[in-house]
């Protein structure tokens, strides 16, 4: 710890001067660039929407990003949630199902779980419009054995679309 000597004693300087001497003595002993750890950004490139999976099992951190950088799906990934590396492939290639509107850039904000136990694997739930209504609507997806993928769609129709029931006349 440092030690601060003043040429005169405390009770002839205010309070806000001497504290004012003891921050700015304080900061001129720290270094220029501290090291963080990282950098922002971590990952340098288009990656919107991104949700965060952690699997235990290989202890690693994935960022899943919405489309973009000719993907319909990025994934990042890393040990240290520092330094961060990107996958190469789409995590979710084609072909999209058939109630997906198929126009290129229309899946978002996916989100990635481990599937049940039993099943193993995992599951990626995606925003993505609605063939018919052009409304939003959600998909999911699955990959057996790596959170990277490549995911496969599992169902022919959303898990949740625009269509919902009217609380007050149960009518859709």
């Amino acid at each position: 710890m440092r030690s601060y000597s003043l040429a005169c004693t405390p009770a002839t300087i205010p309070i806000p001067i001497l504290l004012a001497q003891i921050v700015v003595q304080s900061l001129t002993d720290m270094p220029a660039h501290p090291h963080l750890g990282y950098i922002n950004p971590v990952i340098g490139h288009d990656f919107a929407d991104p949700g965060v999976f952690f699997d235990r099992a290989s202890q690693t951190w994935y960022a899943f990003g919405t489309n973009g950088n000719g993907k319909n799906i990025q994934c990042s990934y890393t040990k240290d949630f520092c330094c961060w590396e990107h996958h190469e492939h789409d995590c979710l290639p084609g072909p999209l199902p058939s109630y997906q509107s198929g126009t290129p850039g229309f899946l978002w904000a996916p989100e990635v779980i481990e599937a049940p136990q039993g099943r193993g694997g995992y599951l990626m739930y995606v925003s993505c419009q609605d063939a018919i209504h052009k409304k939003q609507c959600i998909g999911v997806a699955y990959s057996d054995r790596d959170p990277k993928g490549p995911y496969r769609w599992i169902t022919d129709r959303p898990l949740i679309s625009r269509v919902c029931i009217q609380p007050n006349d149960s009518k859709q």
